[in-house]
């Protein structure tokens, strides 16, 4: 299935999802394959990109957007393009453990200055800057945060 006729576009816009199961089948081997050849991208992310690509694809027919002809190509694309900004996003994020944060908070509070943290000094820097957005939230939803 290369285009997707005017009545398939009608069926999903009506919510009917049979003609994005038939482009799922049509098109998922493919993409996901190819996916799967880049560098850091397995195949359960191939996967997951391409059922995003896949959304976007219907996202856009509802909205009456959709004018591209070429669907194994738009989705490729549009499931590349996903894999990059997921890869942009991992890249600036770093993981912390709970209770070393934890630890380093409690002795934030107690202005422990001399105390060794085993965090790195971005993981530092990173919850220094978490805490002080939250000090600039207003009233309400500093309450919230403190029902967590």
């Amino acid at each position: 299935m290369k285009t997707l006729s005017r009545e398939s576009k009608e069926k999903i816009k009506a919510g009917n999802n049979e003609p994005l199961g038939r482009l799922f089948l049509a098109h998922f081997d493919f993409c996901v394959d190819n996916l799967a050849k880049k560098p850091s991208c397995d195949k359960t992310l191939a996967e997951d990109v391409f059922m995003d690509a896949l959304q976007v694809l219907r996202d856009k027919i509802i909205s009456g957007d959709f004018q591209h002809d070429n669907l194994r190509g738009f989705l490729l694309i549009t499931a590349q393009n996903k894999l990059r900004n997921r890869l942009k996003r991992d890249q600036r994020s770093i993981s912390m453990d709970v209770n070393q944060v934890d630890t380093y908070l409690y002795n934030k509070k107690m202005l422990k200055t001399d105390a060794i943290s085993s965090l790195s000094e971005e993981q530092e820097n990173r919850i220094d800057l978490i805490l002080l957005a939250r000090k600039q939230l207003g009233d309400a939803c500093q309450k919230i945060m403190e029902l967590q």
